[in-house]
């Protein structure tokens, strides 16, 4: 079985798996070609989840969806070992999905600096 891995640079330890995941490449019984990711960890897929969430809460409200897309990249670059800003940025951002879901909000604002 031929594999193929892919490595990034192991300096920049991003809170995404994309900065250091490992894709491996392998060709199964009938030829075609597999490839497997290495698995996000439990906070992750919480992130995941939520930003999964917040795009469809945002498709509903003209606005919401630049500004979602705005406050999750703005956040991608946070390091995986800060967990406690992780898990506040999480927290934060279950009450906002619940603000984007209430159907008497509709207009959300954002700080600039």
């Amino acid at each position: 079985m031929d594999c193929l891995q892919l490595h990034h640079d192991p300096k920049h330890r991003s809170f995404w798996p994309s900065a250091t995941a490992t894709l491996s490449a392998s060709v199964g019984r009938n030829g075609t070609q597999l490839v497997k990711m290495a698995r996000h960890s439990k906070i992750q897929l919480e992130v995941l989840r939520l930003y999964k969430q917040c795009l469809r809460a945002a498709e509903k409200k003209p606005g919401f969806y630049n500004n979602v897309q705005y406050e999750f990249r703005k956040n991608a670059t946070i390091p995986k070992t800060e967990i406690l800003r992780v898990e506040h940025l999480l927290r934060q951002g279950w009450r906002k999905l619940k603000m984007m879901q209430d159907p008497f909000v509709s207009s959300m604002g954002r700080f600039q600096k």
